[in-house]
């Protein structure tokens, strides 16, 4: 697990830990997650098989567990609700808290203060890379993708996915949201701003990053007080 913590204000921090799911597949461990789940997160489980089965165990475990230590509670007595579109929360509130995975990778960040959305994507093979900007992205942003250069295209678009996903988690809306309603662009090296499509600033900020090319991420944030 690797962790770090970044202060938008002096007095509120967010906390993100990275983990990797291949340390947690033995036995035990997946035993031990599987019992801190709740009984909607078992039925998720029973839909799942092999591989996916057992990363949703792990993923859903090591949330609660980040959870538990954030509120000295066990893990099995974290309480969720859900809003209509699916996002959770804590049923007594007292932390906010996002969580994405890509096959094998997890990030979790929680914060006291801020309203959160994060979103990984690991860079694979798109046959469809066009059609699927077509879907996910404005007019605005596939022209912003289209003038980078062709090495550079193919590393963007998986940093503007990762930064879609996670304004469009941070609004608690996900992608049941027309995405090509609501904008991201950098506004610096790890910053970017998020708009409507009529060019309105929102007033959440998106920190990002890129990891060697081969993995995105992106945490999308706004004040819950």
């Amino acid at each position: 697990m690797k962790s770090f913590v970044f202060y938008p204000d002096r007095e509120a921090p967010i906390s993100c830990y990275f983990f990797d799911l291949k340390k947690f597949l033995d036995d035990q461990s997946l035993s031990s997650f599987g019992l801190m789940l709740d009984d909607l997160e078992k039925q998720q489980v029973n839909l799942r098989k092999g591989i996916f089965r057992k990363r949703y165990i792990l993923a859903h475990g090591l949330l609660r567990k980040v959870l538990g230590k954030s509120l000295n509670k066990g893990p099995e007595d974290i309480v969720y609700t859900r809003n209509s579109y699916g996002k959770p929360g804590l049923e007594h509130g007292g932390i906010n808290f996002n969580m994405s995975h890509s096959d094998d990778l997890l990030l979790i960040c929680v914060s006291k203060k801020y309203r959160l959305g994060v979103d990984l994507q690991l860079h694979k093979k798109i046959e469809n890379l066009d059609t699927i900007s077509e879907e996910m992205f404005s007019s605005a942003e596939a022209d912003f993708m289209e003038q980078q250069l062709t090495i550079n295209k193919y590393n963007e678009f998986f940093n503007m996915w990762a930064r879609k996903e996670a304004l469009l988690k941070c609004l608690g809306v996900g992608l049941m949201h027309n995405p090509k309603t609501l904008e991201t662009f950098p506004q610096g090296r790890r910053s970017a701003g998020a708009f409507t499509e009529d060019k309105s600033r929102l007033p959440i900020q998106i920190y990002y990053g890129n990891i060697k090319n081969i993995l995105s991420w992106s945490i999308a944030f706004i004040s819950s007080l």
